[in-house]
Parts: structure tokens; sequence; C-alpha cells
């Protein structure tokens, strides 16, 4: 199966067809961005785009097809792999990845590809699912907007890394971690590969990405440990850890748990797109099963 990006292209060229060039200007935050999985950090969803209604929606038509080229071929997870992504759109790019962890930018009003980045991921593992939600944007307020990597794309891998790249040319940001990628399964706890994956994108806020995890879980008791994780969006140096299951006798939840049962288990992890409260600094985390 070949994955094809046509949706986006036809409701983006549509919109842009009928809406006055202010709407559109890429240096402005406009109701023609969607800068967010969700929309925006709160993931709302909503967007304000009104030329689209009930009344001509069925006129719409297909303006352009973007085939990512991906079919799993090589790949011995093949048979799981899906296309999950929500694109997120900022200065008439769409960005987006893919469930083996390609990365692309594609122009919003053509469709052709700006640039792509392949993280490599080994093909003979059998990684536990297959699929990748999207990318995060980041806007280095401290660089000049021309500068190299003052805009950041991020992404997670099925091989339980977090990468970055410049979001004009794709090229990775060299001095976030290990040359433009963070390890995130340092400190989970001892898993056999393809169980600890990252499938849905960071969290922003501030200069802060917020990182969860996806762990094939319900297969066993002693899983990799759900640890989420807050990274600077500059070098990649975790700032805090938090694990949803207490492992400290202190915590007021320990006592919930059956005796030695919290040091044990694993998982309660969050694999699902998170959301933040920029206002008050809060991250919103949904958790999974232990």
């Amino acid at each position: 199966m070949r994955h094809t990006l046509w949706l986006s292209g036809l409701l983006w060229a549509a919109a842009w067809a009928q809406a006055p060039v202010s709407t559109i200007e890429p240096t402005t935050r406009a109701f023609s961005d969607w800068p967010y999985y969700g929309g925006d950090a709160g993931g709302k969803k909503y967007s304000g785009l009104a030329q689209i209604t009930r009344a001509n929606v069925d006129t719409l038509e297909i303006v352009w097809t973007f085939r990512t080229g991906e079919t799993g071929a090589g790949y011995a997870s093949a048979h799981k792999m899906t296309f999950e992504a929500t694109p997120v759109f900022w200065r008439g790019a769409l960005y987006f990845t893919t469930g083996f962890n390609k990365a692309f930018a594609v122009d919003a009003r053509t469709g052709r590809q700006k640039w792509r980045f392949d993280a490599g991921i080994p093909k003979d593992e059998h990684y536990a699912e297959v699929a990748s939600r999207g990318v995060s944007l980041w806007h280095d307020a401290g660089l000049p907007a021309d500068a190299a990597c003052a805009h950041r794309v991020f992404f997670g891998t099925l091989t339980g890394f977090v990468h970055t790249l410049d979001a004009e040319t794709g090229r990775p940001c060299t001095e976030f971690g290990e040359q433009g990628r963070v390890n995130m399964t340092v400190d989970v706890r001892p898993t056999e590969p393809g169980e600890y994956t990252i499938t849905s994108p960071p969290a922003i806020l501030g200069d802060t990405i917020i990182v969860g995890s996806a762990i094939g879980d319900n297969g066993g008791v002693e899983l990799a440990r759900g640890i989420v994780r807050a990274l600077d969006a500059r070098t990649g140096k975790v700032l805090w850890a938090w694990d949803p299951i207490p492992k400290d006798a202190a915590d007021p939840a320990y006592s919930t748990w059956q005796p030695g049962s919290a040091e044990r288990t694993g998982a309660s992890n969050a694999w699902a797109p998170l959301s933040v409260d920029t206002q008050n600094g809060l991250v919103f985390l949904p958790t999974s099963t232990p």
C-alpha cells in the first residue's frame, strides 16, 4: 500500500484560493496556520477558516496528490504499518511523518516535496506497533529568524529516539543531544528491541519539549517504565522526569499499590498526543495500563 497525502492538499488549497492575502501571510499567526498536532497547544482542534461550508463542501476537488513512497517493503513489521500522521502547517508548508519514521516537508500550495529525512530505523526489528502521529514545531526566540535551526521539527521513532531537524532544510540540529537526537530508552529498564517506541509528537511548552512513549503493553508484567520526560529544546538535556507508577514509599500514591507491585510492574505510559496549558504551565498526560 502506498501512503498518500491528499486531503490536506485539497482543504488547504481550497481555503487559499478563497482567502485574502492577509490570512495566508507566512510570517503571521493567522487562522490558516495549524502549528500543533491539535491545532493549538491545548489541542482544541479548532480552525477559524470559514471558506469551506456545508453549502460548498461537495464542490471541493483534489488539486494535488503527494505520495510518501513508503510501502513497508523490506521491513519485518510491514504488516503493522499504518499512516496516522496529522500534518502541521507553518510558512506555507505541511510537516508530517510516516510509520517507519521518514519526515517530510511539503509545499501546501503545490504538493511539491521541500525535503525528506529518513531516521534510518532497523528494518529487521519486530516493532510493537508501526505508527507515527506526526511532528511538533518549535521556534527559538533567541536566534535570528533566518539562522540555522531557528525553527525546529521534533519527532520520535520506533527505536525510542527523539530527533530534531531544521524546519527549513530538514537537516539535523546537531547541538541537540548527540548529532540531533536523544535516546529516550535510557533508564526505562531493559526491554526487548521494538517494545519501547515513541509514536506521538512531543508537547511544546516554552523552550521545553515533553515526551511520552508507546510500550508493547498487556503482554507481560515486568515491562519498560512509562517515564515522561521534559527536554531542553536547544540541547536535549533532560530537565525533569516523572513516572506514573510511584516507586517512592514517601509518595502518597505508593500505599495504594499491593506490596512490591509498583517496583515490579512497568508501562502505564503516555503514548497518545499530549497537550499543555501554556498560561498555567501544565501538561496533560493520558496514561495507559500498568
